[in-house]
C-alpha cells in the first residue's frame, strides 16, 4: 500500500510512535495533518517534519475543535487517532463504535 496524494490526520500525534508515523507518511507522499492540544508540541514536530505538514491545534473533548481539524480537507483517506479525552470513548460508543475489541484503552 502507498500513500502517495492520500490524506491523513494523525489525532494526538505531535510526538512518539504517531510523529514517526507521520513521518513515514510524508516520504510516502502523502498529504498530513497533525492535531494535538499543544501548540509547543506541535511547532516542534513541524520542525522535525517541515513545512508540508499541516498542524491544528485541537481539542478532541470540544466540537468546533475537532470541526477545524476536518473542515479545510477535500477528503481524508486516513485516520490515525492516538488522542482521547474524559468521556470522549462513552460519547464515541453513543455514535455506535464498539470499543469492546480495544481491551482496557477505554
Amino acid at each position: 500500500m502507498t500513500l502517495q496524494n492520500k490524506t491523513v490526520v494523525f489525532i494526538g500525534g505531535s510526538s512518539g510512535i504517531v510523529l514517526e508515523t507521520a513521518r513515514l507518511a510524508l516520504q510516502q507522499g502523502a498529504h498530513v495533518t497533525i492535531a494535538g492540544r499543544s501548540a509547543e508540541k506541535l511547532s516542534k514536530a513541524q520542525f522535525h517534519l517541515g513545512n508540508n505538514v499541516r498542524t491544528v491545534v485541537a481539542d478532541v473533548t470540544n466540537t468546533a475543535s475537532v470541526n477545524r481539524i476536518f473542515e479545510p480537507l477535500d477528503r481524508i483517506d486516513h485516520v490515525f487517532i492516538s488522542a482521547c479525552g474524559p468521556g470522549c470513548c462513552a460519547q464515541s460508543a453513543s455514535a455506535g463504535f464498539n470499543y469492546a475489541d480495544f481491551g482496557s484503552a477505554c
